[in-house]
């Protein structure tokens, strides 16, 4: 298991997910033809002026999924959310969103692009996106109403 990093956008600031995250959102990447989309939400620490991703969610029961769509029920991982804002004294938060996509290296659709933005516009604060591709992944970071595709290396 490795960690990923890359540097925030306009900022001295890194997005940090730890080993754990990218374990476990690698093994619902949808290698089968008939895998469906899976998804959850990134919790962690922010750390200005960085991003910490320590926890996330995974696919719940509840969960609508098909091989192109996947949509999150908001109860089970709000619970999830608050759990670990408990859990960690209330310095836990919610850092932003991830799922798959059918497809090798992924790009967000517009679709995603619009959500994104919606939840921009609640929460008023960074938000990390992440897409999990068969072969590789796409991470950006949102803040206002723009998102960057930001660069993420693996680390020991």
């Amino acid at each position: 298991m490795r960690a990923l990093i890359g540097h925030l956008p306009r900022s001295l600031g890194r997005v940090l997910f730890e080993p754990r995250i990218t374990a476990v959102v690698d093994t619902h990447r949808q290698v089968t033809a008939t895998a469906p989309e899976a998804g959850g939400i990134l919790l962690g620490f922010r750390r200005p002026p960085h991003l910490h991703v320590a926890d996330l969610t995974e696919p719940l029961p509840t969960d609508e999924r098909t091989r192109m769509w996947f949509h999150r029920n908001q109860n089970g991982h709000a619970q999830a959310a608050l759990r670990h804002w408990e859990r960690t004294n209330r310095t836990g938060d919610y850092l932003g969103e991830w799922h798959t996509h059918p497809e090798d290296w992924p790009n967000p659709s517009g679709k995603d692009l619009r959500e994104w933005r919606m939840l921009l516009l609640e929460q008023r604060r960074p938000l990390v996106f992440l897409i999990v591709g068969i072969k590789g992944r796409w991470v950006g970071v949102g803040s206002g109403s723009a998102i960057a595709p930001i660069e993420c290396v693996e680390v020991d």
